[in-house]
């Protein structure tokens, strides 16, 4: 019997550790996937931003 109940403590925690492993992975993934979302913002602003000099140094000329 002890066997066991020492069997069914190393499953839950081997169940614990892939779950908390799996919930990192999924908050990298997140953060990942925000930063790069961050990055395309930014990227667009820029691209909008030069766009908008660009037609103001046009319209000058």
């Amino acid at each position: 019997m002890l066997v066991n109940y020492h069997t069914i403590i190393d499953i839950l925690h081997t169940a614990l550790a892939i779950h908390n492993t799996a919930l990192v992975n999924h908050h990298t993934a997140l953060d990942t996937h925000r930063i790069v979302l961050y990055y395309y913002r930014n990227l667009i602003y820029l691209n909008i931003n030069t766009f908008y000099t660009y037609m103001i140094l046009v319209s000058y000329f």
